[in-house]
């Protein structure tokens, strides 16, 4: 049986800095589909299942998905990358759109990149370009099919990723995907205890990198004169 404890999600310290989205998470009202940060989505759906949970306390649930009011990260130091790995489907690139429109604008990061063909994009051996992602390189990816960075299945060396992302400086990787990139978790498990053991203050971040996305802002062919659109 699920236990609350085989939920709980990783974090790499506490949350001081105050989120850019502040302002705008203060005006939200907790609906169904908008849940507070501190409220969990339960895991049981059925009310015989939740009574033979006892106590109350240990009902299992996830974390809600969206942004947080206080952040691990400082924007303005921050050097974010992404990458896509597995085989190709829709809404790749509506992702990569959507997460440099995001990080750009309402988060105040400025240095994005993007690593070519998957896993191989940290590996010297494959010699893949890196590029830099900006809110105009980006602005009408999402009216193509594909992946403009590329993408590729099979297991890279960890260490080699790692010493790619400590010489870059980059410390919130989004590794966007499906079941080839769920397949190769073990992988990014492994890259993250050897980053923890090197530096505390490098993470991989291997949420859903939809989850700070908006599917609504990722839409539309050309980039609005103000984000988010109003």
């Amino acid at each position: 049986m699920v236990s609350r404890d085989d939920l709980i999600v990783k974090s790499l310290g506490p949350c001081r800095v105050d989120s850019p989205l502040l302002p705008l998470l203060e005006q939200r009202k907790r609906s169904y589909y908008n849940v507070d940060e501190t409220d969990r989505v339960l895991i049981d759906d059925t009310a015989s299942a939740l009574i033979a949970r006892v106590p109350a306390d240990q009902i299992p649930g996830f974390e809600p998905a969206g942004p947080r009011r206080k952040i691990f990260f400082d924007p303005s130091k921050t050097r974010a990358g992404i990458v896509t790995c597995g085989g190709l489907c829709p809404g790749f690139n509506d992702v990569i759109r959507a997460l440099v429109m995001e990080l750009h604008f309402l988060y105040g990061v400025r240095r994005i990149h993007g690593f070519c063909n998957g896993y191989q994009g940290f590996t010297p051996k494959y010699q893949r370009p890196v590029l830099e992602l900006t809110p105009h390189s980006v602005s009408q990816i999402n009216e193509h099919g594909g992946t403009i960075l590329g993408t590729s299945r099979g297991q890279q060396d960890p260490v080699e990723i790692v010493d790619c992302l400590e010489r870059m400086g980059v410390n919130a990787l989004f590794v966007i995907g499906g079941d080839g990139t769920l397949r190769g978790r073990r992988r990014s498990r492994e890259v993250e205890k050897i980053a923890a053991r090197r530096s505390p203050s490098w993470a991989s971040r291997r949420r859903s990198t939809t989850t700070s996305c908006s599917s609504a802002r990722a839409s539309g062919s050309r980039p609005p004169s103000r984000w988010p659109p109003t």
